[in-house]
C-alpha cells in the first residue's frame, strides 16, 4: 500500500478511537451524576419517612411536605393541581421505576402517605348528626383509557386539554356526594411499571371501576388486572367501564362484559353530557354494597 493511504488509514482510526474515548467519558459523566441522583434521592426519602412518621394521625395539614417523592422538576403535573370548584387533587407519586433498593422505603412512604389521606375514616355530616362511612372508589386500568377523565366527570370538572399520564396516584381531598353518600375517589397510573403500587393504593377500596378503552385488545388485557385486583382487595365490588364508545371498531358494554365478566357500562367520559349516567353507575355500586354489608 502507498504511504499515504497508510497514513490516511492511520488517521481515519486515531479520529474514530477519540470519538469513542469521548462518547464513553460522557457516558462516565452521566453515570456519575444518575448515581449521585439517586443517593440524594434515598436521602430525601429517609428524610420524608421520619417526617411522616412523626406526624399526628389524622392530621393531613402537612400533606404539601410530603405529596411529591420525586423531584418537583420531573414532571408538569407534579404537587397538587386545583380544579375549576377550588378542590385540591393531590399527585402520590411512586419512585416504583427508579431504583430497586429505594423500593422497600419508597413503598412505607406511599403507605404512609395514604394513611394519612384516609384518615379519618369517617367524617361528620352537620351538626349533631351521626357520622357518614367515606366510601373508597378506585379507578384501575391500563394508561391512556380514560380514568382520570372520568375522575374529572365524577367531580363536575372540565376533561383535561391534553393527556398526561398519570404518575402513581391522584386522589381528591374533597369527597364527592352520591346518593347520600361519602365517596372519596382515587385514580391510579395504570402504566405497567406502577402496578406494583397498586396493593398500597388499592387497599380498602370498597368500588373499583375498571376501565378498558373497548378495544378488543386493550379488554383482553384488562382481564390481568381483573385478577390483580382481585387478589388485592377480594371483596370489593367490581365495575366494568367500557370507556370510548364514540370510537371505531370498539366492543359494545355487552361484548365486554363477557370477556371480563363483571357488569359493564358504555360510557363517553369526554362528553360531560355522561356525569349523570356515571353517578348512576356509581350510585348501582354503593347499593350493592349497602345490600352487602347489611
Amino acid at each position: 500500500m502507498p504511504k499515504g493511504g497508510s497514513t490516511a488509514v492511520n488517521g481515519n482510526e486515531k479520529k474514530s478511537i477519540a470519538r469513542v474515548v469521548k462518547i464513553a467519558s460522557q457516558l462516565e459523566a452521566l453515570v456519575d451524576s444518575l448515581i449521585d441522583a439517586l443517593k440524594k434521592l434515598g436521602v430525601e426519602l429517609r428524610d420524608i419517612e421520619a417526617n411522616l412518621g412523626a406526624e399526628v394521625e389524622g392530621d393531613t395539614s402537612h400533606i404539601g411536605s410530603a405529596r411529591s417523592i420525586a423531584s418537583e422538576s420531573a414532571s408538569p403535573r407534579s404537587g397538587s393541581t386545583k380544579g375549576s370548584e377550588g378542590s385540591e387533587v393531590i399527585q402520590i407519586k411512586s419512585i416504583a421505576a427508579a431504583d430497586r433498593s429505594l423500593e422497600e422505603i419508597g413503598d412505607k412512604v406511599l403507605k404512609r402517605q395514604v394513611e394519612v389521606i384516609e384518615a379519618p375514616a369517617s367524617k361528620q355530616s352537620g351538626a349533631g348528626e351521626e357520622e357518614t362511612q367515606i366510601i373508597k372508589l378506585t379507578l384501575a386500568g391500563y394508561g391512556a383509557v380514560g380514568k382520570t377523565t372520568i375522575f374529572k366527570l365524577l367531580k363536575g370538572v372540565a376533561a383535561p386539554a391534553a393527556y398526561f399520564p398519570t404518575i402513581g396516584a391522584n386522589v381528591d381531598r374533597e369527597d364527592i356526594l352520591i346518593r347520600n353518600a361519602r365517596i372519596r375517589v382515587w385514580d391510579l397510573a395504570g402504566q405497567e411499571q406502577y402496578h406494583r403500587t397498586w396493593p398500597i393504593f388499592l387497599r380498602n377500596s370498597k368500588l373499583v371501576l375498571l376501565v378498558t378503552d373497548s378495544s378488543r385488545t386493550n379488554v383482553e388485557r384488562s382481564k390481568n388486572l381483573l385478577n390483580l385486583v382481585k387478589t388485592i382487595e377480594p371483596k370489593a365490588i367490581i365495575i366494568g367501564i367500557a370507556n370510548k364508545q364514540d370510537m371505531p371498531n370498539r366492543l359494545s358494554p355487552q361484548e365486554i362484559e363477557s370477556i371480563l365478566g363483571v357488569k359493564s357500562y358504555g360510557l363517553v367520559a369526554i362528553d360531560t353530557s355522561y356525569r349523570e349516567k356515571i353517578t348512576d353507575v356509581v350510585a348501582n355500586g354503593i347499593a350493592e354494597i349497602v345490600a352487602k354489608e347489611s
